[in-house]
Protein backbone atom coordinates (compact mmCIF):
# COMPACT_ATOMS: atom_id res chain seq x y z
CA UNK A 1 0.00 0.00 0.00
CA UNK A 2 1.23 3.55 -0.88
CA UNK A 3 0.18 6.53 1.62
CA UNK A 4 0.43 9.88 0.11
CA UNK A 5 0.07 13.20 2.22
CA UNK A 6 -2.05 16.10 0.21
CA UNK A 7 -1.03 19.80 1.21
CA UNK A 8 -2.17 22.93 0.09
CA UNK A 9 -2.09 26.89 0.89
CA UNK A 10 0.42 26.56 3.55
CA UNK A 11 1.11 30.21 2.90
CA UNK A 12 4.33 30.39 5.16
CA UNK A 13 3.31 29.37 8.39
CA UNK A 14 6.24 26.88 8.94
CA UNK A 15 4.68 26.09 12.29
CA UNK A 16 1.18 24.28 10.94
CA UNK A 17 3.45 22.96 8.06
CA UNK A 18 5.79 21.04 10.67
CA UNK A 19 2.15 20.23 12.98
CA UNK A 20 1.30 18.52 9.69
CA UNK A 21 4.04 16.71 8.68
CA UNK A 22 5.24 15.50 12.44
CA UNK A 23 1.49 13.76 11.88
CA UNK A 24 2.09 12.48 8.35
CA UNK A 25 5.35 11.26 9.93
CA UNK A 26 3.34 9.75 12.03
CA UNK A 27 1.23 7.78 9.78
CA UNK A 28 3.83 6.44 7.45
CA UNK A 29 2.87 8.57 4.85
CA UNK A 30 5.24 7.35 1.69
CA UNK A 31 4.91 10.36 -0.59
CA UNK A 32 4.03 14.03 -0.27
CA UNK A 33 2.31 16.54 -2.90
CA UNK A 34 1.78 20.28 -2.41
CA UNK A 35 -1.20 21.86 -4.70
CA UNK A 36 0.58 25.33 -4.20
CA UNK A 37 0.49 28.52 -2.37
CA UNK A 38 3.42 27.71 -0.36
CA UNK A 39 4.11 31.45 0.41
CA UNK A 40 1.81 34.30 0.87
CA UNK A 41 0.11 36.15 4.09
CA UNK A 42 2.02 34.72 6.68
CA UNK A 43 5.94 35.47 7.54
CA UNK A 44 7.97 32.33 7.07
CA UNK A 45 8.62 32.08 3.57
CA UNK A 46 11.90 31.15 3.35
CA UNK A 47 11.73 29.05 6.30
CA UNK A 48 8.49 27.04 4.29
CA UNK A 49 9.86 26.58 0.97
CA UNK A 50 13.12 25.03 3.45
CA UNK A 51 11.31 22.50 4.57
CA UNK A 52 8.99 21.63 1.83
CA UNK A 53 12.62 20.83 -0.08
CA UNK A 54 14.28 19.32 3.05
CA UNK A 55 11.16 16.70 2.84
CA UNK A 56 11.62 16.02 -0.82
CA UNK A 57 7.70 16.74 -1.29
CA UNK A 58 6.42 17.34 -4.96
CA UNK A 59 5.03 20.81 -5.65
CA UNK A 60 3.02 23.02 -7.70
CA UNK A 61 3.24 26.75 -8.06
CA UNK A 62 0.26 28.70 -6.89
CA UNK A 63 -1.29 32.02 -7.78
CA UNK A 64 0.37 33.68 -4.30
CA UNK A 65 3.96 31.55 -5.45
CA UNK A 66 3.34 33.05 -9.23
CA UNK A 67 2.33 36.76 -7.87
CA UNK A 68 5.86 36.79 -6.03
CA UNK A 69 7.71 35.49 -8.35
CA UNK A 70 6.71 38.21 -10.81
CA UNK A 71 6.92 41.04 -8.53
CA UNK A 72 3.64 41.56 -8.22
CA UNK A 73 3.68 44.34 -5.43
CA UNK A 74 1.07 46.17 -4.18
CA UNK A 75 1.98 49.90 -4.55
CA UNK A 76 -0.46 51.34 -2.81
CA UNK A 77 -1.02 49.21 0.56
CA UNK A 78 1.99 48.94 2.89
CA UNK A 79 2.77 46.63 4.28
CA UNK A 80 2.15 44.42 1.37
CA UNK A 81 2.65 40.95 2.02
CA UNK A 82 4.24 39.94 -1.30
CA UNK A 83 6.89 42.37 -1.44
CA UNK A 84 7.62 41.08 2.49
CA UNK A 85 7.58 37.42 1.01
CA UNK A 86 9.97 38.66 -1.46
CA UNK A 87 12.27 40.50 0.44
CA UNK A 88 12.36 37.79 2.92
CA UNK A 89 13.27 34.35 0.57
CA UNK A 90 16.60 33.69 -0.33
CA UNK A 91 17.86 34.25 -3.73
CA UNK A 92 17.68 29.83 -4.15
CA UNK A 93 14.31 29.74 -2.83
CA UNK A 94 13.06 32.59 -5.07
CA UNK A 95 14.75 30.36 -7.66
CA UNK A 96 12.88 27.39 -7.05
CA UNK A 97 9.80 28.73 -6.63
CA UNK A 98 10.07 30.12 -9.93
CA UNK A 99 11.32 26.68 -11.12
CA UNK A 100 7.96 25.07 -10.12
CA UNK A 101 5.07 23.58 -12.44
CA UNK A 102 1.67 25.09 -12.62
CA UNK A 103 0.10 21.51 -12.81
CA UNK A 104 1.90 18.13 -12.44
CA UNK A 105 0.77 14.03 -13.15
CA UNK A 106 2.11 11.21 -11.81
CA UNK A 107 1.02 7.98 -10.73
CA UNK A 108 1.40 5.63 -7.77
CA UNK A 109 0.70 2.02 -8.75
CA UNK A 110 -1.70 1.74 -11.37
CA UNK A 111 -3.45 5.33 -9.47
CA UNK A 112 -3.21 7.94 -12.08
CA UNK A 113 -2.95 11.02 -10.53
CA UNK A 114 -3.35 15.00 -11.65
CA UNK A 115 -2.16 18.25 -9.30
CA UNK A 116 -3.30 21.71 -10.11
CA UNK A 117 -3.94 24.69 -7.25
CA UNK A 118 -7.23 26.53 -8.87
CA UNK A 119 -8.64 24.54 -11.73
CA UNK A 120 -7.39 22.13 -14.66
CA UNK A 121 -7.52 25.41 -16.89
CA UNK A 122 -6.94 28.28 -14.49
CA UNK A 123 -4.85 29.21 -11.71
CA UNK A 124 -6.99 31.20 -10.26
CA UNK A 125 -10.33 29.69 -10.89
CA UNK A 126 -12.24 28.14 -7.70
CA UNK A 127 -13.51 24.47 -7.66
CA UNK A 128 -15.91 24.31 -4.26
CA UNK A 129 -17.83 21.26 -3.41
CA UNK A 130 -21.38 20.69 -5.43
CA UNK A 131 -20.39 23.54 -8.17
CA UNK A 132 -21.05 22.59 -11.96
CA UNK A 133 -17.63 23.70 -12.96
CA UNK A 134 -15.81 21.44 -9.96
CA UNK A 135 -18.01 18.32 -11.54
CA UNK A 136 -17.48 19.38 -14.79
CA UNK A 137 -13.68 19.06 -14.55
CA UNK A 138 -14.00 15.88 -12.73
CA UNK A 139 -16.06 14.40 -14.99
CA UNK A 140 -13.72 15.38 -18.01
CA UNK A 141 -10.32 14.46 -16.06
CA UNK A 142 -8.78 11.42 -17.53
CA UNK A 143 -6.49 10.84 -14.51
CA UNK A 144 -7.90 8.51 -11.23
CA UNK A 145 -7.30 11.42 -8.67
CA UNK A 146 -7.69 14.74 -9.23
CA UNK A 147 -5.96 17.35 -6.81
CA UNK A 148 -6.82 21.21 -6.39
CA UNK A 149 -6.18 23.78 -3.97
CA UNK A 150 -6.91 27.44 -3.73
CA UNK A 151 -10.41 27.43 -2.05
CA UNK A 152 -9.20 26.55 1.40
CA UNK A 153 -12.05 24.67 1.99
CA UNK A 154 -11.29 20.67 2.63
CA UNK A 155 -13.29 18.23 0.39
CA UNK A 156 -13.33 14.20 -1.17
CA UNK A 157 -15.82 13.64 -3.79
CA UNK A 158 -15.84 10.23 -6.09
CA UNK A 159 -16.89 12.14 -9.69
CA UNK A 160 -18.06 9.06 -11.66
CA UNK A 161 -14.08 7.57 -12.55
CA UNK A 162 -12.37 10.47 -10.57
CA UNK A 163 -12.04 11.24 -6.96
CA UNK A 164 -11.84 14.63 -6.25
CA UNK A 165 -9.55 15.84 -3.67
CA UNK A 166 -8.95 19.45 -1.79
CA UNK A 167 -7.38 19.07 0.93
CA UNK A 168 -7.74 22.56 2.31
CA UNK A 169 -5.10 24.84 3.66
CA UNK A 170 -2.08 24.17 6.00
CA UNK A 171 -1.69 28.00 6.73
CA UNK A 172 -5.19 29.84 6.37
CA UNK A 173 -7.98 28.04 6.86
CA UNK A 174 -11.09 29.07 6.35
CA UNK A 175 -13.67 26.76 7.89
CA UNK A 176 -13.96 28.09 11.46
CA UNK A 177 -11.62 26.28 13.37
CA UNK A 178 -7.83 27.28 13.57
CA UNK A 179 -6.45 24.33 12.38
CA UNK A 180 -4.48 22.28 9.88
CA UNK A 181 -5.84 20.57 7.06
CA UNK A 182 -4.46 17.99 5.05
CA UNK A 183 -5.38 15.00 2.80
CA UNK A 184 -4.35 11.29 3.55
CA UNK A 185 -4.49 9.40 0.04
CA UNK A 186 -3.73 5.46 0.61
CA UNK A 187 -3.55 3.29 -2.96
CA UNK A 188 -3.25 -0.34 -2.91
CA UNK A 189 -3.26 -1.30 -6.53
CA UNK A 190 -5.88 -0.14 -8.51
CA UNK A 191 -7.77 0.91 -5.03
CA UNK A 192 -7.75 4.50 -4.13
CA UNK A 193 -9.59 6.39 -0.69
CA UNK A 194 -9.14 9.70 0.63
CA UNK A 195 -9.94 11.07 3.99
CA UNK A 196 -9.51 14.86 5.33
CA UNK A 197 -7.18 15.42 8.21
CA UNK A 198 -7.18 18.15 11.25
CA UNK A 199 -4.24 18.85 12.96
CA UNK A 200 -3.42 21.42 15.55
CA UNK A 201 -0.47 23.72 16.45
CA UNK A 202 0.77 26.93 18.16
CA UNK A 203 -1.75 29.45 15.95
CA UNK A 204 -0.92 32.29 18.38
CA UNK A 205 2.91 32.18 17.62
CA UNK A 206 1.79 32.76 14.39
CA UNK A 207 -0.82 35.06 14.27
CA UNK A 208 1.60 37.39 16.55
CA UNK A 209 4.62 36.91 14.47
CA UNK A 210 2.17 38.47 11.95
CA UNK A 211 1.02 41.50 14.17
CA UNK A 212 4.70 42.02 14.86
CA UNK A 213 5.43 42.71 10.77
CA UNK A 214 1.96 44.75 10.71
CA UNK A 215 -0.41 42.11 9.43
CA UNK A 216 -2.89 42.06 11.99
CA UNK A 217 -5.83 41.46 9.59
CA UNK A 218 -3.99 38.33 8.45
CA UNK A 219 -3.46 37.83 12.20
CA UNK A 220 -6.89 37.91 13.27
CA UNK A 221 -7.96 35.75 10.31
CA UNK A 222 -5.38 33.11 11.63
CA UNK A 223 -7.03 33.01 14.97
CA UNK A 224 -10.93 32.47 14.04
CA UNK A 225 -9.87 29.87 11.29
CA UNK A 226 -12.23 32.66 8.88
CA UNK A 227 -11.78 34.42 5.82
Amino acid sequence: MVKIGVISDIHANIDALDAVISEMKDRSINHILCSGDIVGYHTFPDETVHRLREIGATCIRGNHDNDVVNKMFNITKLPDIFRFTYDSLSDESLAWLESLPFTCECRFESVSIKVVHGSPEDIEEYLFEGEANSRSYAETCVHDVLIAGHTHFPWVEQIGSTLFINSGSVGKPKIGRPVATWAEICIDGASVSAAIREVSYDVERMATAAENEGFERYAASLRTGKA
